[in-house]
């Protein structure tokens, strides 16, 4: 989503002493000036068509591929005065009647002068749902997502993945519950919440407010993503009274990286070793891991094991043996898993 920040819908001219953030649309063009736009400057040295924001389309295909971000340009329409663009040490002009492909975190100088320089920031903000499938098909109704593409005018630029993707930003789950795929959003200091969620910041995108002769959408008023707090999912009966507190599952960043230093050993039969969500959860949080074939035995198992602490090294953290009890119990018997048990622990 590209957000924009400014001194906008102000009651008393020439203040610009505060500032109010707003959503651009996809597809579609805002101008800035002092009455009667969507982005509105109560400031006498601000025109009434000052500027042009553009924001480059988004497919429905866009929707599931989280690196893609919309172009947004700024365009000089005025036939005279400065335009520039301030990023990071750099000041870009914007010469009459041409055009700027703007940046996350750009700064726009509208007018300057002895008095006056007023300043727009704008910012791109990645939401990118995660939804489970359901017996392989999507949570989210496919209309759904047609409506944040192609067939929605002006889309909110909203991704929604079905696989643990690095950029999700909020996990759509109806509860907490000890899974690797929570476990995984979790590590990426992901926002667990409710199906519902989604569903409200899509009202929003699509609730009208009045503003005067201008048509537009509560987000593009004053942008507010709904309160996370607002839709947590319920404890799954399963969890453990310890589990069962809310602060458990909030985002932390101290949980990036929690494996780093870890190697897993993943055991099972042949073909079917590595368990991809557990995978994923160790790759995310920036473990290393491989596979044994449980079927080459007490030997080879020797072997692995001694392969693994010498990879670790002394600056490393331990070596994590992860399988299945009751699959390794069906596979190969007691007596032959009771050798790798003890292999283990030699």
């Amino acid at each position: 989503m590209w957000l924009i920040t400014g001194p906008f819908d102000g009651e008393v001219v020439g203040d610009t002493s505060f500032s109010k953030t707003k959503l651009l649309k996809t597809g579609r063009q805002y101008v800035i000036g002092r009455k009667e736009q969507l982005l509105i400057v109560n400031h006498k040295k601000i025109s009434r068509d000052h500027v042009i924001f553009i924001v480059d389309s988004y497919s429905s295909e866009d929707v599931t591929n989280p690196p893609i971000a919309p172009k947004l340009k700024i365009h000089h329409c005025r036939e005279k005065g400065n335009l520039s663009v301030t990023r990071g040490a750099e000041l870009l002009p914007v010469e009459i009647g041409a055009s700027l492909d703007l940046q996350d975190g750009d700064v726009v100088n509208l007018v300057t002068g002895v008095t006056v320089r007023w300043f727009g920031s704008v910012k791109w903000l990645r939401v990118c749902c995660f939804a489970t499938s359901v017996r392989g098909r999507p949570s989210i109704p496919v209309d759904t997502c047609a409506r944040l593409g192609e067939y929605l005018p002006f889309p909110l630029c909203i991704n929604i993945v079905y696989s643990c993707y690095p950029d999700v930003t909020h996990h759509l789950t109806p509860a907490f519950s000890a899974s690797a795929l929570i476990a995984t959003s979790l590590l990426s200091a992901s926002h667990i919440v409710k199906p519902e969620w989604l569903d409200e910041l899509l009202r929003l995108g699509e609730l009208e407010v009045p503003t005067g002769s201008m048509k537009t959408t509560s987000l593009e008023h004053a942008f507010v993503l709904p309160a996370e707090a607002k839709f947590r999912p319920s404890f799954s009966p399963s969890l453990p009274p310890t589990m069962k507190v809310f602060k458990v599952w909030e985002p932390d960043e101290a949980r990036l990286n929690f494996f780093h230093g870890y190697r897993f050993l993943f055991l099972g039969e042949k073909g079917r070793e590595v368990n991809m969500e557990l995978k994923d959860l160790v790759v995310r949080g920036g473990g290393e891991y491989e596979g044994f074939n449980i079927g080459n035995g007490r030997a080879k198992w020797h072997q692995t094991l001694v392969k693994g602490v010498n990879r670790i090294g002394a600056d490393k953290k331990g070596l994590v043996p992860v399988a299945s009890e009751s699959a390794l119990l069906t596979s190969i018997g007691k007596e032959k898993l009771d050798e790798l048990v003890e292999e283990t622990k030699s």
